[in-house]
């Protein structure tokens, strides 16, 4: 388990939980057509990067869901990983 993992499940934030393929499933439409309404020029900028961010919370929840995780807490989707805390970060020092 990586490190974020362990120190998230020891605040509280995020419970073990078993995915399914259509869960799964289900979060790639959502980011398939967030990504897709990212390019209608009709919507503001705001409303473009607001739904693009989106994109992405939700591509992080397929991780976390592929590692057997879930939040806890609505509002409380812990993101905001610094590169540390991720396993490949040794091959990002120079």
């Amino acid at each position: 388990m990586i490190k974020i993992y362990k120190r998230l499940l020891q605040e509280g934030k995020i419970a073990p939980h078993k995915t399914s393929q259509k869960e799964i499933s289900n979060l790639f439409e959502i980011i398939e057509r967030d990504l897709k309404d990212t390019t209608f020029p009709e919507l503001s900028t705001d409303r473009r990067f607001a739904t693009a961010y989106n994109a992405c919370l939700q591509a992080a929840k397929v991780i976390m869901y592929c590692e057997a995780f879930e939040q806890k807490e609505r509002g409380t989707m812990p993101l905001l990983l610094s590169l540390q805390d991720l396993p490949w970060e040794k091959n990002l020092k120079t």
